[in-house]
């Protein structure tokens, strides 16, 4: 498909959204998936565009001159809007794919084609609206170079690898995808809202900071459940020639996903221990900890005046 006709294509994308009825009368195809399915180059360019972006803030803010920007508030209401959205969007799916799981068996909810299951109604709008929202969230990041924070591989890496996937699912419809972007959106209600809660005030602060190790166990938690499907999908239906046959899932897109989560989990294991498990993450914890009560002890001394 020319790329000519991309804004064309786009405005279509567009005006099938504000169309009367959206979200009831949603359906992922052919309007969405065939939109994804003919311009990989969107999340391509947008994945080499957030490198060349991200990499060169860092590089621009280095030098020990360069003050990190005070975007605090930004961020504050960023994080808060990422919260809102992924809290509305697990309210819609979790009890969807229960009840799913419960009526249908679980075998059964991992191979039909997407757009005749979960990708169409108001469910499917919020999916489609999982997907394309990949792309806004690498914003994420941009925030966290200016204001000259730790960039770590898993953090882009993570980013470039879901947006590209997540893409690459709704362009082909794949029949497990309920279960990635149901997971996503529960984590990243909680974890959004952590994010928010650290930099809206100090208050808020000291009421989320407890859940920081929840929720990297909670993410350890969704790589495993990301590899629990696919590695079901195998062996209660690719194995068997006929239900094969049926399924929506492609061999190159479950390999794809499985090496995706593993990487992943591997990843966050490596996280989890660094912070939580190893010694250097226990002295960290306890400096921490004596420079909160210190900073607590010199608040409450009375002021000596002179």
């Amino acid at each position: 498909m020319s790329l000519a006709d991309l804004p064309q294509r786009f405005q279509g994308v567009v005006d099938d959204v504000l169309k009367p009825g959206f979200p009831d009368n949603f359906s992922a195809s052919p309007v969405f998936n065939k939109f994804m399915g003919d311009y990989y180059v969107v999340p391509f360019t947008a994945a080499v565009l957030y490198v060349i972006v991200i990499f060169g803030v860092q590089r621009m803010m280095s030098s020990p001159t360069t003050a990190p920007l005070n975007l605090r508030g930004l961020s504050t209401l960023w994080n808060t809007l990422l919260c809102v959205f992924s809290t509305f969007g697990a309210i819609v799916t979790v009890p969807y794919l229960i009840s799913w799981i419960w009526t249908d068996g679980f075998a059964n909810t991992l191979c039909y084609k997407a757009d005749t299951t979960f990708l169409r109604g108001p469910v499917g709008a919020v999916g489609m609206a999982f997907i394309w929202s990949k792309i806004p969230e690498l914003f994420d990041t941009v925030l966290l170079v200016t204001q000259k924070k730790p960039l770590i591989f898993l953090h882009w890496y993570h980013h470039i690898t879901v947006m590209i996937y997540s893409w690459a699912a709704g362009a082909d419809l794949v029949g497990y995808a309920m279960y990635f972007i149901t997971m996503n959106y529960a984590v990243h209600a909680v974890m959004y809202g952590y994010y928010a809660g650290m930099t809206a005030s100090s208050w808020t602060r000291r009421l989320v900071a407890p859940l920081a190790q929840l929720i990297t166990t909670m993410q350890l938690l969704q790589m495993v459940g990301g590899l629990v499907v696919v590695t079901s999908t195998y062996f209660l239906i690719l194995r068997d020639p006929k239900k094969a046959a049926a399924c929506h899932v492609t061999p190159s897109n479950m390999a794809w996903c499985a090496a995706m989560y593993f990487s992943y989990f591997l990843l966050f294991g490596k996280l989890f221990y660094d912070y939580y498990l190893s010694p250097e993450g226990a002295r960290r914890r306890k400096l921490k900890l004596q420079e909160k009560a210190a900073a607590k002890t010199s608040a409450s001394s009375p002021k000596r005046h002179n």
